[in-house]
């Protein structure tokens, strides 16, 4: 979940405030409104990437136990 990019999608402007090295500081700026829609996409947002995760991670967990298996049975 990309937060500066659902900032935008819900309406809020962000500035670059500055630069020193590889970190930027930003700033934040919008309505009321903005915000509202800003947190309501954050509450759809971050089950949805939760659950993604979980299945992930459950592929490849699956994947190593069938890697395993399959090294298992040339063994012999």
């Amino acid at each position: 979940m990309d937060i500066i990019e659902l900032a935008i999608a819900s309406g809020m402007h962000i500035t670059l405030d500055g630069r020193i090295g590889t970190q930027e500081y930003s700033s934040v700026h919008g309505s009321v409104q903005a915000l509202r829609r800003f947190a309501e996409a954050v509450v759809v947002t971050v089950p949805l990437v939760a659950r993604h995760q979980v299945l992930t991670e459950a592929d490849a967990r699956a994947d190593s136990a069938n890697t395993q298996g399959r090294e298992a049975g040339n063994d012999c």
